[in-house]
């Protein structure tokens, strides 16, 4: 199946594009939900740990401000009192609110999987640094 937004491409892109399609021709679909809704495992090397949690901590941030933002068009007020403004702030406000699939309840489940992978990853270079610390205890001293 062709991608509709294939002509967009430079040549460099299509080039690798179509690389990529000769390596896997039947690619499968990654189930981003799941992804973000699950437990998952990922390795993170512990001396590149700081800068994943740097972006982690800006991605988090960034999801905050927009949650903000989604709380504050759920307070939305029509501009006229007139069936059609009212109407749609109603819409606007329905999708911005807390509700299953609705963007608040969406974007504070993101926040929520970006500190669960924050807290462990924290906890990942504290048993790092425990472990390396004991490690090298063990290594005894010559005297």
């Amino acid at each position: 199946m062709a991608d509709p937004d294939e002509h967009l491409l430079t040549p460099s892109q299509r080039k690798l594009l179509d690389q990529q399609k000769r390596e896997n021709p039947n690619p499968v679909p990654v189930d981003v939900q799941g992804s973000l809704s699950q437990a998952g495992r990922y390795r993170i090397d512990p001396a590149h740990a700081g800068k994943a949690l740097a972006k982690l901590e800006e991605a988090l941030a960034e999801v905050r401000a927009i949650g903000r933002d989604s709380l504050r068009l759920q307070q939305l007020d029509p501009p006229y009192n007139d069936p059609y403004s009212k109407a749609a702030v109603k819409a606007i406000t329905q999708r911005a609110s807390d509700e299953q699939g609705c963007h608040g309840k969406a974007n504070r489940d993101l926040a929520q999987t970006l500190e669960n992978m924050i807290n462990n990853i924290k906890a990942m270079v504290r048993e790092h640094e425990n472990t390396e610390g004991k490690n090298k205890g063990i290594g005894g001293h010559r005297s």
